[in-house]
């Protein structure tokens, strides 16, 4: 069983925000009462795992699509869950990342469907409650990456 990194009441956690051309990469979540509605890729590092390969599995097992990753945001996210009788705080890092290849498939059971949306769309749609900030944050570094390819 893998053990997922959890130190002090804190599970440590990465966010992918995927880019293709113009548009995110949302799934829609339908699961625990307290996380329902559109969402990145996003899950918890396993111990001995560097953030950087837990985005590239979390967006494998969740996606199953290749991505590049282009460069994290600067800000770190918190947030809580239910966690046996509490909570437990979340340490989100989130990375900016390009889509390479492969046909999108949904990898969690709480995903039921997935979207590419505009960028407006996706800030407008997406529950988590820093997620436009985070979207703001991805689009700056994707942006940057655009510019820097075509000199």
């Amino acid at each position: 069983m893998v053990k997922k990194k959890i130190i002090e009441g804190v599970q440590y956690s990465v966010v992918a925000i995927i880019f293709r051309e113009d548009k995110i990469l949302m799934f829609k979540r339908e699961g625990e009462k307290w996380e329902t509605g559109w969402e990145f890729v996003k899950g918890a590092i396993h111990f001995r795992e560097t953030k950087e390969q837990a985005v590239l599995r979390e967006v494998d097992e969740e996606s199953g699509v290749k991505v590049e990753i282009l460069g994290r945001v600067p800000k770190v996210y918190w947030g809580k869950k239910p966690y046996n009788d509490g909570f437990l705080k979340i340490h989100a890092t989130v990375y900016a990342c390009k889509y390479l290849s492969g046909d999108v498939k949904l990898g969690e059971p709480e995903h039921v469907s997935y979207r590419w949306m505009s960028y407006e769309e996706a800030k407008k749609k997406v529950w988590i409650e820093q997620g436009r900030d985070a979207i703001e944050q991805a689009i700056n570094i994707y942006e940057s990456s655009i510019k820097n390819i075509k000199g």
